[in-house]
């Protein structure tokens, strides 16, 4: 799931709120999962790796300097920003699309 998919989430009573159970319609973003090392800080080597990211279409938003969602827009070249992560030794991982979609024959 990514920034502005069509989510349904009815309420459950048990649960008392909304509970999420399928995407209805996709938005075209995608996702990944971002660890940065050293943590994002202005002018650090991963502030530059986001700047890149940025410069991309992409934007991102983070629990804490540690952890960042990045979400890259269907304008965007998602093989190129995992590229970009891998070639600057970024922990990072699959979000939307997971793993599986992404290299089905490797899962």
């Amino acid at each position: 799931m990514s920034v502005g998919d069509v989510v349904f989430a009815p309420v459950d009573p048990n649960e008392e709120r909304p509970t999420f159970q399928r995407v209805i319609e996709k938005s075209g973003n995608r996702t990944v999962r971002v660890i940065p090392d050293p943590p994002l800080a202005t002018g650090n080597s991963s502030d530059q790796v986001v700047q890149e990211l940025l410069s991309m279409g992409c934007s991102y938003e983070g629990a804490n300097p540690g952890y960042l969602c990045v979400v890259i827009p269907p304008g965007s070249d998602f093989d190129a920003v995992c590229e970009l992560l891998t070639r600057r030794g970024i922990e990072w991982e699959h979000a939307d699309p997971d793993y599986a979609e992404v290299s089905p024959d490797q899962s």
